[in-house]
């Protein structure tokens, strides 16, 4: 498999603009590698965990699986954040 590194812009780009390349890049489990400052990192963090308040959750408080989603994103960029605390 090849790998290509691009912008995050232009990242945002297909994915909004070419439906195609956005299913393609679903299918093939595709990964980007993201540069983020902690206080970005930390914002990052406090958004999706208020996003998995809001739509992560059922009924009962259980995760979704919107939120079990959501939690695997929060996962990634905690490791990443604590990882040289």
């Amino acid at each position: 498999m090849k790998k290509i590194e691009i912008s995050i812009s232009q990242f945002v780009f297909i994915l909004e603009k070419l439906p195609d390349i956005k299913e393609l890049l679903s299918k093939n489990n595709s990964s980007i590698q993201i540069s983020f400052k902690d206080n970005e990192l930390d914002f990052a963090i406090n958004q999706l965990s208020d996003l998995f308040t809001k739509i992560g959750l059922q009924e009962n408080s259980e995760p979704n699986d919107l939120g079990y989603f959501i939690e695997s994103i929060i996962d990634d960029f905690s490791r990443v954040f604590y990882e040289n605390k």
